[in-house]
């Protein structure tokens, strides 16, 4: 986060698209998924940018949805822009449980930099309703390499 506060892109991947996936992932996973899936993103968009009090600059068309399966559980894969700063989320998984009454796991690939040369690095975490785990250094910035990743933590 910059020092005039959170951005649209955290507000979007860390506050807004994570509230409703931690409370509703199967429905959310089903909204993102369907026809309706750039309309909410959209909402939740125009929402952020209001409650920040800034302009809108990132659109739906700048926000992936990539429907994927992993280890037999559907997984929505959300690819944001490219992150600007540390902590900006790369990719947002919205990964089923595998009954349906399970909760829906919320896991980020983060931009972050290395404290020995500055240079940049991913950072795997979680969020559930209990509050954020960082799991340390995450897989280059690609969605396989984010799938695969996921694939191996789940088992």
């Amino acid at each position: 986060m910059s020092a005039a506060g959170p951005s649209l892109h955290y507000e979007f991947a860390h506050i807004a698209l994570r509230g409703i996936a931690l409370n509703e992932g199967a429905k959310l996973y089903q909204t993102l998924s369907g026809e309706r899936g750039r309309d909410l993103v959209d909402v939740l968009l125009k929402a952020g940018a209001d409650r920040l009090s800034i302009a809108q600059h990132i659109s739906s068309g700048d926000i992936g949805l990539h429907d994927r399966t992993v280890n037999g559980r559907a997984c929505m894969i959300v690819e944001m822009p490219e992150p600007q700063e540390a902590v900006h989320a790369h990719f947002v998984a919205i990964l089923l449980g595998e009954a349906d009454d399970d909760p829906a796991r919320y896991i980020t690939l983060e931009r972050s930099v290395s404290l020995d040369a500055g240079a940049q690095r991913t950072v795997l975490a979680e969020w559930s309703t209990e509050g954020h785990v960082n799991y340390g250094d995450g897989p280059e910035p690609t969605i396989d390499a984010f799938v695969d990743q996921l694939s191996a933590m789940i088992g």
